[in-house]
């Protein structure tokens, strides 16, 4: 699963707020990072904190 802002711009600006992601049940590892979430709600604050993409893959 890739995910990446569409209004970068403005995001720099105002911020996150809000807007998260619903990751499918299990454990997501980021292959660019290598930070890694549990499925669930997560804020796109958190999950791309680190790089402005994050390109999740469900570990086993």
């Amino acid at each position: 699963m890739t995910v990446a802002p569409t209004r970068a711009l403005q995001l720099e600006r105002t911020g996150w707020g809000d807007d998260a992601v619903q990751l499918p049940a299990g454990r997501w590892e980021d292959v660019l990072t290598g930070s890694s979430w549990d499925g669930g709600r997560q804020p796109l604050g958190t999950l791309l904190r680190d790089f402005p993409v994050a390109v999740l893959r469900r570990r086993a």
